[in-house]
């Protein structure tokens, strides 16, 4: 029982250092060698995001399935794993729409949390669909 409290949280802190990283990377791309295009990391952030955070959360993934031991996923499983990512979505989006995106930090970063907690959900809805038996 006290394993399917861990692993949401578990889950939850793998967005940490692919935020730190992230950051990390895209300061150093414009501080080198400059944005593609003079767009300000719009084409740099999502390659991040998708790559890095791919392979990042698909190993968060196989560590809590290992941790588990989960014999047959369901839907419940997926629910249960990614609610913290579910919360961070809503409250992310509720700010957005509430305040507006008027291009302050405070946007960029509600926007990137957002986008790195779909990313979390779809690769745990995938890695859950193709390990059920």
């Amino acid at each position: 029982m006290i394993k399917k409290i861990l692993t949401p949280i578990v889950y939850a802190t793998f967005i940490i250092p692919l935020f730190v990283v992230m950051i990390m990377i895209l300061s150093e791309i414009e501080n080198t060698v400059g944005f593609l295009l003079n767009m300000r990391g719009f084409i740099e952030f999502p390659l991040i995001i998708i790559l890095l955070g791919g392979v990042l959360f698909w190993l968060a993934n196989k560590l809590i399935f290992a941790f588990e031991h989960l014999t047959k996923t369901t839907i419940l499983d997926h629910l249960r794993q990614s609610s913290i990512y579910y919360l961070i979505t809503f409250f992310s989006v509720a700010s957005v729409l509430k305040t507006g995106l008027n291009g302050g930090i405070a946007e960029g970063l509600t926007f990137s949390f957002a986008i790195m907690s779909i990313w979390a959900i779809i690769i745990n809805a995938t890695f859950l669909y193709k390990s059920r038996k």
